[in-house]
């Protein structure tokens, strides 16, 4: 019985570790991202939009989460802060295409975004692959982030730490209750890796 007890205290140590851990790496994020969460100030150009990918239709059309991203973003790009619009998402499979899915949208079926106004990115597989690839690889230096709150300030900690100077533009959110927990829980989950990540400057190939 004291056995039992004694594994039953240090597993009950190590959740609650494991739980003030993924809390205080959030909350290091919020504190240090909170000022960027913000809309753009007087003539304040950016070299970019960037609209983060997230689930996709199986009749290829935008999830309502998504929707809020793009719209959010074209009237961003309306407003002339930025030049081109980036949308990096998940192509890993081919038929499940978050990028054209997104540059559709914005071209053809909601906008007339001129076509060489958007970039795309196809391997956008996680916020902080998106975030290294188009730091590494399109040559962006600043750029105004659309995604929602919960996820704005993780995207916007990684592109600042890969030198990018960032704002984040919070969309609409289509989500409440058990499934806003569900996808903050995953959110707070997702800092600690992409801090691991940031320290150790993980490389991701072109």
């Amino acid at each position: 019985m004291k056995t039992l007890k004694k594994c039953l205290s240090i597993i009950g140590i190590v959740l609650a570790a494991a739980v003030l851990l993924v809390i205080g790496v959030r909350l290091y994020f919020v504190i240090n991202e909170s000022p960027n969460v913000r809309s753009p100030e007087g003539n304040e150009h950016f070299d970019a939009i960037i609209v983060l990918g997230t689930s996709v239709n199986p009749d290829r059309t935008p999830s309502e989460t998504l929707k809020a991203r793009l719209e959010k973003a074209y009237e961003l790009w309306e407003s002339g802060i930025a030049d081109v619009i980036i949308v990096s998402g998940d192509h890993r499979k081919g038929e499940y295409d978050e990028v054209d899915v997104m540059y559709e949208y914005l071209a053809y079926d909601a906008h007339r975004v001129p076509e060489d106004k958007i970039l795309k990115d196809y391997k956008g597989f996680s916020t902080y692959e998106s975030m290294y690839r188009i730091s590494h690889y399109f040559g962006i230096g600043s750029a105004a982030v659309v995604t929602q709150n919960y996820h704005l300030y993780r995207a916007l900690y990684t592109a600042e730490h890969y030198g990018m100077a960032v704002i984040g533009i919070e969309a609409d959110s289509d989500a409440s209750g058990i499934v806003q927990l569900k996808r903050d829980v995953r959110e707070w989950a997702a800092c600690i890796k992409d801090l691991i990540y940031c320290i150790g400057e993980k490389e991701i190939a072109e």
